[in-house]
């Protein structure tokens, strides 16, 4: 089971843009960006785009909503 009392990444990922923002426990912005890897840009493959979010956010449990 996946543990979500600390931090967590949250992602906003649309049709044709990402949003991607760390967020500490209590909800602050610890850390976010934002670039135009939507789902239609098909650049790469979901699993490597989640790692690339890992990546650059560092490693937490990750949310994803929107189009995704």
């Amino acid at each position: 089971m996946t543990d979500w009392s600390g931090d967590i990444i949250a992602v906003d990922w649309g049709t044709t843009h990402r949003r991607a923002y760390r967020l500490a426990s209590g909800g602050a912005v610890i850390d976010q960006f934002q670039d135009a890897c939507g789902i239609r840009s098909g650049q790469r493959a979901f699993e490597r785009e989640t790692e690339s979010l890992a990546a650059r956010l560092g490693p937490a449990p990750m949310l994803l909503v929107g189009m995704i």
